[in-house]
């Protein structure tokens, strides 16, 4: 968050909504989120909306592994090699 360090500064020229770093994250969990409001409308069944919902939260915590920084804030993580694989960068 920025602060603002001149008071002639308008409030929403100081504030920003989101750190660059996150970028990615925010970016592929909007695009998980609508893709999967869209698939919605399909009416493929509850089983088939879970499965869909569980590949849509794999592919965010993977796709911004870097920005969460998951193997650093759970290092029991790392134990597991098929979890280091895909959550540790």
């Amino acid at each position: 968050m920025a602060i603002a360090t001149n008071s002639r500064q308008p409030f929403w020229r100081c504030v920003r909504l989101f750190e660059r770093e996150y970028t990615t994250f925010y970016l592929v969990m909007a695009f998980s989120s609508v893709g999967l409001f869209l698939l919605r409308f399909l009416k493929m069944g509850v089983w088939v909306d879970l499965l869909l919902a569980g590949l849509a939260s794999l592919l965010v915590l993977v796709a911004s592994r870097k920005a969460l920084r998951i193997g650093y804030m759970f290092p029991e993580v790392q134990k597991f090699p098929l979890m280091r694989r895909f959550f540790v960068v």
